[in-house]
């Protein structure tokens, strides 16, 4: 019994170790002087985010199991470590020329902060991903 006991206590303390990674979570933000826009996508909902000067807008909906099939599917090829810190193509936020933007993907285990970009031209790995995370927002808007 006592090993049984020890077993089931092994089992459990050990079982992160070996937990499959999956993503929880993806979010994209983008900002600058009086604006920001963010989207978050869970696999059961969606929540929208502007905020400007003249407009304010906060809206939740469902998010369908394909769009987060797409959206898992766009990043497929990649292991999630290959899409941390990303080189951005351009650099104009540097000097106000463009928005602040970022992508970040949260997992059960850690979270990927995949560099940040200018306005909505992220490096090639994520084009297809904020692509899908765009259009979602449009379809609702």
């Amino acid at each position: 019994m006592k090993q049984l006991i020890a077993f089931l206590v092994f089992i459990i303390l050990f079982s992160n170790v070996f937990a499959q990674e999956r993503i929880l979570k993806i979010s994209f933000g983008s900002g600058g002087r009086g604006f920001h826009e963010s989207i978050i996508i869970r696999p059961d909902s969606t929540f929208v985010t502007k905020d400007s000067r003249d407009d304010k807008v906060n809206i939740k909906f469902s998010t369908s199991k394909e769009t987060w099939e797409r959206l898992i599917q766009s990043i497929s090829q990649y292991s999630l470590k290959d899409l941390e810190n990303l080189r951005s193509p351009t650099d104009d936020r540097a000097y106000d020329g463009a928005l602040f933007s970022g992508i970040t993907i949260s997992t059960n285990l850690k979270k990927y902060d995949c560099g940040q970009f200018d306005d909505y031209h992220p490096n090639e790995k994520l084009k297809p991903l904020l692509e899908i995370m765009l259009e979602s927002k449009r379809i609702k808007l």
